[in-house]
């Protein structure tokens, strides 16, 4: 049994660190009149639509703006300066690594007066050469996906490839023909990657519990490093002022499946993944409401799956074991005399002791295939995986935030080593009960 977990790294409450950039987005663009000139010293305030956190900057002598360090999610932004109509702009969606420019028009009139447009989406982004893919959490979850993980919805990507693509935590995509060690995984801002042989990423996170993913392909900015292929970042779910939460059941077996075309059956296979999550603010009758501060998150998922693993193997034929070698059309000499046995078939008076019982150990020929193996059997294999993430946001202030967030996986298989070629592994199994935990820091203070 073995067991790996990473401690709850140290709780910094003020500064900030460059890996918070990785986790949230940015809001810039500049305030103009009806005529187009521009407005210095004008009001910006964005609110958080699900925790009703504000952030506030104000436009400079040239009219530009600039908001950072800002969480994913829906925002309602508004621009007021004296002699002005209150500008209003809602639907602002922001996801990860977004930064987006926003026009403030403001007519003339007084402040109390509002002017609402709706955000239109962003097709083409003129804030950076990046290229980069993008999915939100309802993209994921409505995308079929083989285990239901999120590292496969890396090959809807153009210019990404895998010499894995049947595996279902697949992290193995080679971008833009960079080889697959050269990415970097990210988990909410933290690196998600295996450091002992920067095979990806040892965490797979189950899709109930991401809010949103992206794979930054090229052209990123200074920020990211470790990888010089591709960034593939993925935010985790958390609360907000509305409590929500999912309940999933998800049925797969093999009277569902095709027969595989290399198989002269079809694979016996029943799996059930289920689970719950909850997500919304913490209230404590009686002793504290964390409407608008304090938010929880928490998702729990099982994945069971019983399964037949397929083997495939050569073993001698009947006449191999008769000493029959004329199949193999070559000529076979006596050892001893150098003379080549009539018919490449050898005496039985020669076989060896030893020999003979070696090749008891291994079973007769039941199968024919166009790859020249002619067994096959299958072994019981039992998978079950267990998920856990736990995460707390807390907003002290407009400026400064704390993040906490855990999350663990935990995988116990077992499976018979009955080996194709030989009964004399038959019966023995192996268990290999694996857990991998992840906690990572808070978010950063804004200044």
């Amino acid at each position: 049994m073995s067991f790996r977990f990473a401690a709850l790294a140290a709780l910094v409450l003020t500064g900030f660190s460059l890996h918070a950039q990785e986790t949230t987005a940015g809001v810039y663009g500049i305030v103009e009149d009806a005529s187009g000139a521009i407005i210095p010293g004008a009001t910006i305030i964005l609110e958080n639509v699900g925790t009703n956190r504000h952030y506030t900057a104000t436009s400079s002598e040239a009219g530009a703006f600039a908001l950072t360090l800002l969480p994913v999610g829906e925002y309602i932004a508004t621009a007021e300066t004296v002699g002005f109509k209150k500008a209003v702009v809602t639907g602002v969606t922001l996801h990860v690594n977004d930064n987006r420019r926003i026009v403030f028009s403001l007519n003339v009139g007084e402040v109390a007066e509002t002017i609402t447009v709706e955000a239109t989406a962003v097709v083409v982004n003129t804030a950076s050469g990046e290229t980069s893919a993008h999915m939100s959490a309802k993209q994921i979850i409505n995308t079929p996906t083989q285990g239901r993980y999120v590292m496969p919805l890396a090959l809807l990507m153009p210019g990404v490839v895998s010499d894995t693509p049947n595996d279902r935590r697949n992290n193995r995509a080679a971008v833009n023909g960079v080889r697959p060690t050269h990415n970097a995984w990210l988990l909410d801002g933290g690196y998600n990657i295996d450091t002992g042989g920067n095979w990806g990423a040892p965490l797979a996170p189950n899709v109930e519990g991401v809010a949103e993913f992206r794979a930054l392909r090229g052209n990123y900015s200074a920020e990211f490093g470790t990888g010089g292929g591709s960034q593939f970042n993925v935010i985790t779910k958390s609360g907000s002022n509305e409590f929500h939460g999912s309940l999933y059941y998800y049925l797969r077996n093999d009277k569902l499946n095709a027969r595989n075309f290399f198989n002269s059956n079809r694979q016996a296979f029943k799996g059930n993944e289920f689970g719950f999550s909850l997500g919304g603010p913490v209230r404590i009758p009686g002793l504290y409401d964390g409407r608008n501060k304090t938010f929880f998150f928490i998702l729990e998922g099982w994945n069971k799956e019983r399964t037949q693993q397929v083997f495939q193997s050569i073993v001698p034929t009947a006449a191999l074991r008769a000493g029959d070698f004329s199949a193999l059309g070559k000529t076979i000499k006596d050892p001893d005399t150098g003379v080549a046995f009539p018919n490449a078939q050898v005496p039985s008076a020669r076989f060896d002791p030893n020999a003979l019982g070696y090749q008891s150990m291994y079973d007769l020929p039941n199968f024919v295939s166009s790859t020249a193996n002619n067994y096959t059997t299958t072994a019981p294999f039992i998978d079950d995986r267990r998920d856990q993430s736990y995460r707390v946001d807390h907003n002290f202030t407009d400026k400064h935030s704390l993040m906490v967030r855990h999350y663990r996986e935990k995988r116990d298989s077992e499976r018979s080593l009955s080996r194709p070629a030989s009964r004399s592994c038959a019966g023995r199994t192996r268990r290999r009960p694996t857990t991998r935990s992840s906690s990572s820091r808070p978010s950063s203070a804004r200044t």
